[in-house]
């Protein structure tokens, strides 16, 4: 039977625990169909770097578009969208998921109507911009919610975690995806709406299944332990041979300081007091610099602004 060619992300559960991903392009093109397990590609995605996604980001919160002025110009509109979408199109190769969505979003942010004022081209650039940040948002909130699943929680059932998470995320009961194994039962495939979903969808399938996702004590990385017992270190290997298992139980043994620690520190900050969990619910969000106050120069059509409204970055 001829698989269907509607654009968007299917995940087909697939025995042993593993997950099928099959992704259109919006004219159809197949752009991704591989199969993981689920444990692995969220820890992947945790430790995506970012470096050059970032750097684009705050290019486009310093557009020209968003400074200070009395005159707002078209042509910086158009710029600020066409910066947009490239952050959305340096995705389909290395990342098509973040490419999708990210593009679904703009998509969506395009077509509201403009009604000719300055306003619009303000507000609409600014939706424009967080539907870019589409790929950081769903990164922060995700790294959260591991947090709190997967943080401190070695002991406790799969199950218990859960209702832990849960307990401080109640909004994820709304994607209705369970971790019993029950609504699965009599469908295997979903179709994916967001970013987020598709991650919050492998974190069910990582709680139904007998793997667990851990997290180093000693490096902080997530990893799937190799025995059932409860395990607070990784394998990782460091400089001179040793490993994440043998520093860190020395390190808490007080037998041995760590040489050196896997992420930078605060001074005066001890490893031991910096694993504090993030606070439930907040959202990060990049930092901005002030703006100085200046006019188009760019000689293009500009709209006069009304009223004293300022762009918030951060939103």
């Amino acid at each position: 039977m001829e698989e269907k060619k509607t654009p968007g992300l299917t995940v087909t559960e697939e025995p042993g625990g593993m997950i099928r991903k099959r992704l259109l392009d919006f004219d159809g093109t197949l752009l991704l169909d591989e199969t993981v397990l689920p444990h692995d590609d969220l820890i992947r995605f945790t430790d995506r770097t970012l470096k050059e996604y970032m750097r684009q980001l705050n290019e486009i919160e310093m557009h020209s578009l968003f400074a200070e002025s009395l005159d707002v110009s078209e042509q910086y509109y158009r710029d600020a969208v066409a910066k947009c979408y490239a952050v959305a199109d340096s995705f389909r190769e290395d990342f098509p998921e973040a490419y999708f969505f990210t593009r679904s979003a703009l998509d969506r942010a395009s077509e509201n109507r403009d009604d000719g004022s300055a306003l619009f081209l303000l507000q609409n650039g600014m939706r424009m911009m967080n539907a870019a940040r589409t790929l950081y948002f769903t990164r922060v909130r995700m790294r959260n919610v591991m947090e709190v699943c997967f943080g401190n929680t070695e002991g406790m059932t799969q199950r218990e975690r859960w209702e832990h998470t849960v307990g401080i995320y109640p909004q994820l009961k709304n994607y209705g995806f369970s971790v019993d194994g029950s609504e699965e039962k009599s469908s295997s495939e979903h179709e994916i709406k967001s970013l987020m979903e598709l991650y919050i969808f492998e974190l069910c399938a990582v709680l139904r299944s007998g793997k667990r996702i851990a997290r180093c004590q000693y490096c902080w990385r997530y990893f799937v332990p190799k025995a059932n017992k409860k395990t607070d270190y990784c394998d990782r290997k460091w400089s001179g041979g040793s490993t994440c298992k043998k520093t860190g139980r020395q390190a808490r043994a007080g037998t041995v300081l760590p040489s050196k620690t896997p992420f930078p520190l605060p001074p005066g900050t001890s490893l031991w007091r910096a694993t504090s969990p993030l606070t439930p619910g907040v959202i990060l969000r990049p930092c901005s610099s002030s703006t100085s106050a200046r006019r188009t120069r760019n000689g293009g059509q500009s709209r006069r602004r009304s009223g004293s409204w300022t762009p918030s970055r951060g939103r």
